[in-house]
C-alpha cells in the first residue's frame, strides 16, 4: 500500500502577520519516492486557489486543489515544538465573527484521508462546520478537540489543541466552514496524509449484454439465456442463479428454479453484469361439475376455475378463448376431459364427471304420527320421502284447501282435522300421499258454586267444584277475586273461603284434564259481601298540654245506622252521636285511643281506632334584669323552661365583645354575675339558649339580654 503524507503548514503570530509563504513537504509512503516543496506556486493573500504538484501514486500521478473564497494567509512562527514549521489558514485571519468556506479536491478518488488540523487561538471556541462528507474518526491530540455528536462538525475549546479528523473514503472532493466567533488564528491545516484505493476505478466496463426476460413452461424444454443478453455480449462471463450458485447453461425448467439468472464479466478487476429474469408460466384448471337434474336431460354444467391460461379445448374440441365466468352448460351425462393452454403453450388438464339420477317414482317414506292436542295449540306435522329427483315439494291440505308447503309445518285447530300432504319430485314423477289426524277432545267447562253468595264480612263461603264434560279433571285454581292468593284443588275437591271486607267479588276457576288441557271460566260478582267502612277524623291532632279538648268527626260510608265512640282517659269516655268531642286529660303527655264501632241496617258492623296525640309544650321565662350587689335579693340570674330534654341544654352568656363570661348546661343553674371571679360591670349583655323538645326532639334556639346592676 502506498501513503502520501503532505505538510500544509502556516504558523500564526497572534499580534501581527509577519509574512506570506506557504511551505508545501511530500512523503510518498511505502516504495513511491519522496517529494519536498516549499509551496513556492502560492503567493500573497490574494491567492483563491492552489494546486498541488503532481505525486507519484497507484494510478498514475495526483494532485490536490486548495480553494477559499478570500485567499490564503502564510503567517510564520518559531520555536513551538507542537507543530512544524508552517502551516496554512485562510487570509485576513484576524478578522472577527468569520465563517469561511474551504474546499480540497483531488485529481483521483483516495482513501484513508487523515488531516490534523490546530487550534493556535482556542479561547475562542472554533470549529468546523458543514463537512460535506461525514468522517468516520476523530483523534484528540491535545485535549478539547471534540465531536459535538454529529460527523460534520468538530470542535475546539483550548489554545494548542490538536487532532486528526479521519475519512475511510473513497473521496474526490471534501468542503467544510473555518467558523470562528471573534479575531485569532482558528482551526489551521496542518498535515494531510491519504492512502490509493484499493479497487481503482475502470476506465472501461466489460459489456455483458443487456437485462431481459424468458417465460417458459414448468416442464418445457431447456434454453440457453445467453442469446437473450443480445449481440455484442462478451463471451467470458459466468452465470449465476437466483440463489447466487454458479449454474451452467441451457435452463432447464424441469431441475432448475425460475428467478433472477446473472450473466457477470470479469475484465481485470472491472465487473459488470446482465440479469435475464425467468418465469415459469404454469396454468390450473379445476372443475366443479353440476349433475343432470332428470334422467336423459342435457342440463348439465361445470363451473371451471383456471388461472395462467388463455384457450380452452373441451374433450378434444377446438381452442376457444376463456371467458369470464368461466361456466359451460347443456351438458348431458358422460366424462368429459378439459385442456387449458397459456400463451406460450404450457397446458393443464382435468377430467370430471356428469351424472344423471335413476329412474324412480317418489314415495312418502314417514309421516308424524296421529296426535291428540288441545284446542287453539300449535302442532308440527312432518313428512319424508326417497326416491324420484331432488328437490321434493311437500304440499299439505285439509278439506278446506291446503294449508302450507314444506317437508315441515306447524297447525292449529279447534277442532279434530286430518291433514293430507302430496310429494312431487323435480322430474314429475307420478305423485305419493299420505295423511296425519290431529284429534282435539271434547272441552271440560269449569263449574263452581257458592253455599252463600251474600252475607256480611267477615263472610266464609264454601266453594263446589262441579266440572262437566269428557275426561278428568286433574287440578283446578281458584281465585276468589279479593286480591288474596289463588289455591289449587285436586280433581273436583271443595274448597272455602273468607271474605274479610265489603263488596262485590268475581271468582275464577281454571281446570287442567288429563289430556293436559287448560279450560277456564269466570263468574262475575259471584259473591255480595255486605258491610259498613268506619271512619273519622280527629282534630287538632296532634294537640299539646294546654289544649287538649279535641273534635272526632265521623266520616263512615253512609249506609251506617248506628254509631259508637269509646275514647278511655277522656270525658266523656263513650258517645253514640254522629260527631263528639271530648277532653283529654291537661298536662299530661301521651297517645289515646280513640275507637269507632258502626252498624248497617244489615246488622253488618266495622270499627276503627285512631290515636290522639298529646305533646307538650315548651315553656320560656327569662329575667332581663338583675342586681348582684351583695344585699341578699336578686343575687343569681336564672331562667325556667319547662317541656324539653333537660339532657339537650346549653345556655351562653356573652359580654359586648362577644366573649363567653358564663355557660351552663344545667337547666337548674343560675349566674352570680362574676366572670374570672370578679363582679362584671353595670351594662348589657346577651344570653343564647339552645335546647330540643322532649319528644319531638325538635330543636329551639332562644336568645335575649341581661342588664346588670348594683
Amino acid at each position: 500500500m502506498k501513503k502520501l503524507v503532505n505538510h500544509l503548514i502556516l504558523l500564526c503570530r497572534k499580534s501581527k502577520i509577519a509574512s506570506i509563504s506557504i511551505l508545501l513537504f511530500q512523503t510518498l509512503i511505502s516504495n513511491a519516492q519522496t517529494v519536498s516543496d516549499n509551496l513556492s506556486w502560492v503567493s500573497g493573500s490574494s491567492v483563491t486557489s492552489a494546486v498541488s504538484p503532481s505525486f507519484s501514486f497507484c494510478n498514475g500521478q495526483v494532485t490536490y486543489t486548495v480553494t477559499s473564497p478570500i485567499g490564503f494567509s502564510n503567517i510564520s512562527t518559531a520555536g513551538n515544538p507542537n507543530y512544524t514549521t508552517g502551516m496554512i489558514t485562510p487570509a485576513y485571519i484576524f478578522d472577527p465573527s468569520l465563517s469561511i468556506p474551504m474546499a480540497i479536491t483531488f485529481s483521483q478518488p483516495v482513501c484513508n484521508l487523515r488531516i490534523r488540523f490546530v487550534d493556535l487561538d482556542g479561547g475562542q471556541n472554533e470549529y468546523l462546520s458543514d463537512i460535506s462528507t461525514p468522517y468516520t474518526g476523530l483523534t484528540d491530540v491535545i485535549g478539547h478537540f471534540s465531536n459535538p455528536g454529529n460527523a460534520t462538525q468538530v470542535n475546539s475549546s483550548m489554545d494548542d489543541a490538536q487532532g486528526w479528523v479521519e475519512w475511510d473514503g473513497p473521496i474526490t472532493n471534501l468542503t467544510f466552514n473555518y467558523n470562528r466567533p471573534g479575531p485569532g488564528c482558528g482551526l489551521i491545516i496542518d498535515s494531510i496524509i491519504f492512502e490509493c484505493c484499493s479497487n481503482p476505478p475502470c476506465n472501461q466496463l466489460p459489456n455483458p449484454g443487456t437485462n431481459n426476460t424468458l417465460s417458459t413452461c414448468p416442464q418445457g424444454s431447456s434454453t440457453d439465456l445467453f442469446p437473450l443478453l443480445g449481440s455484442g455480449a462478451s463471451v467470458n462471463g459466468a452465470w449465476t442463479g437466483p440463489t447466487g450458485a454458479a449454474v451452467t447453461m441451457p435452463y432447464n425448467p424441469i431441475t432448475m428454479n425460475p428467478g433472477a439468472y446473472t450473466y457477470t464479466v470479469d475484465s481485470s478487476g472491472c465487473v459488470s453484469s446482465a440479469i435475464i429474469t425467468v418465469t415459469e408460466i404454469n396454468p390450473t384448471v379445476v372443475a366443479v361439475p353440476t349433475d343432470v337434474t332428470c334422467h336423459g336431460l342435457s342440463n348439465g354444467s361445470v363451473a371451471l376455475t383456471v388461472t395462467n391460461a388463455t384457450e380452452y379445448s373441451l374433450n378434444g374440441g377446438p381452442n376457444t378463448p376463456i371467458p369470464t365466468p368461466f361456466v359451460i352448460s347443456g351438458l348431458v351425462a358422460g366424462a368429459y376431459q378439459i385442456v387449458v393452454f397459456a400463451t406460450v403453450g404450457c397446458s393443464d388438464t382435468e377430467n370430471f364427471m356428469i351424472n344423471e339420477p335413476q329412474i324412480s317414482l317418489p314415495l312418502i317414506t314417514s309421516v308424524s304420527p296421529d296426535l291428540v292436542v288441545c284446542s287453539g295449540d300449535t302442532s308440527t306435522v312432518t313428512a319424508t320421502g326417497s326416491g324420484g329427483s331432488l328437490p321434493y315439494t311437500f304440499t299439505w291440505f285439509t278439506n278446506n284447501g291446503i294449508v302450507g308447503t314444506g317437508s315441515t309445518i306447524n297447525v292449529s285447530t279447534n277442532q279434530t282435522t286430518q291433514y293430507g300432504v302430496i310429494m312431487t319430485e323435480a322430474c314429475g314423477s307420478i305423485p305419493d300421499t299420505a295423511f296425519v289426524t290431529i284429534v282435539v277432545p271434547q272441552p271440560l267447562i269449569p263449574i263452581l258454586t257458592a253455599d252463600d253468595t251474600t252475607g256480611c264480612f267477615p263472610h266464609h263461603v264454601i266453594f263446589s267444584n262441579n266440572t262437566a264434560g269428557p275426561g278428568n279433571v286433574v287440578t283446578s285454581t281458584i281465585d276468589f277475586g279479593d286480591g288474596t292468593p289463588a289455591i289449587t284443588t285436586n280433581a273436583l275437591d271443595t274448597c272455602s273461603h273468607t271474605y274479610e271486607s265489603h263488596g262485590n267479588y268475581t271468582v275464577s276457576i281454571t281446570s287442567i284434564s288429563d289430556n293436559g288441557c287448560v279450560y277456564s271460566n269466570t263468574f262475575t260478582n259471584m259473591i255480595a259481601v255486605d258491610g259498613p267502612t268506619a271512619d273519622f277524623t280527629i282534630s287538632p291532632n296532634p294537640t299539646t298540654i294546654f289544649e287538649t279538648h279535641i273534635l272526632m268527626n265521623n266520616t263512615s260510608s253512609s249506609d251506617v245506622v248506628s254509631y259508637s265512640w269509646f275514647m278511655p282517659g277522656a270525658e266523656p269516655n263513650q258517645s253514640f252521636l254522629e260527631d263528639v268531642s271530648i277532653d283529654l286529660p291537661e298536662g299530661v303527655v301521651g297517645n289515646y285511643p280513640i275507637t269507632l264501632v258502626v252498624t248497617d241496617a244489615n246488622g253488618c258492623i266495622d270499627s276503627v281506632t285512631k290515636i290522639a296525640q298529646v305533646l307538650s309544650d315548651v315553656i320560656l321565662y327569662a329575667p332581663n334584669t338583675f342586681t348582684p350587689d351583695g344585699d341578699e335579693f336578686n343575687q343569681n340570674w336564672f331562667l325556667y323552661i319547662d317541656g324539653i330534654d333537660i339532657f339537650q341544654f346549653n345556655l351562653k352568656i356573652f359580654n359586648r365583645w362577644g366573649e363567653v363570661i358564663w355557660e351552663s348546661n344545667d337547666p337548674q343553674g343560675s349566674w352570680d354575675g362574676t366572670y374570672q371571679e370578679k363582679i362584671v360591670p353595670n351594662g348589657a349583655y346577651t344570653w343564647i339558649l339552645e335546647t330540643r323538645e322532649f319528644l319531638s326532639d325538635k330543636k329551639y334556639t332562644f336568645n335575649g339580654h341581661i342588664n346588670v346592676l348594683r
